[in-house]
């Protein structure tokens, strides 16, 4: 060979280098820049998504117990009220003295009825048996009134019971 071929080969050679590399920067660079750009949006989309289904997670068991919750309290709006329930469920913890209805409301959908409970009983304890034991549709309105005469814890309460309206 000669030494014109080879200054010639060389000069094609550095030729397509250049070609290449400027092919390189002008075409392939911005792909690769798009490509780390869309990488990263995607990777803080993925991010965000498994907050936001962290988020999700958390509040479909907080509607499924609030759902099981509700469900328990509505079946008991859904019982109507037996005095003579009551009653034996009072003397269950304590002895009954009187009880007496001071209101009745209806509202659109429920009805509220308030009575007030004279009991007996020894020792609060049995008071704090009853309340714990009390159905879900059925609130203790404080002050709860004591009296102690005789060896016996006088109680004055007044109890208020929801219930569905029925059509």
């Amino acid at each position: 060979m000669t030494k014109k071929v080879v200054i010639r080969n060389f000069i094609f050679f550095i030729f397509f280098m250049i070609l290449f590399y400027l092919l390189l920067i002008f075409v392939l660079t911005p792909s690769l820049k798009k490509y780390q750009k869309s990488k990263f949006e995607y990777t803080q989309n993925l991010i965000t998504f498994n907050k936001v289904q962290n988020e999700l997670n958390k509040k479909l068991v907080e509607f499924s117990y609030l759902t099981n919750e509700t469900s328990s309290f509505m079946a008991f709006l859904h019982t109507k009220f037996d005095k003579n329930r009551i009653v034996d469920y009072i003397n269950k913890y304590m002895t009954l003295i009187s009880i007496k209805e001071i209101d009745n409301k209806k509202f659109n959908i429920f009805t509220k009825k308030v009575f007030l409970i004279k009991a007996k009983t020894n020792t609060p304890i049995s008071l704090y048996k009853f309340i714990y034991h009390l159905d879900k549709n059925i609130n203790i309105k404080y002050p709860i009134k004591f009296d102690y005469q005789d060896g016996n814890l006088y109680i004055a309460f007044r109890l208020e019971f929801f219930s569905i309206n029925q059509k």
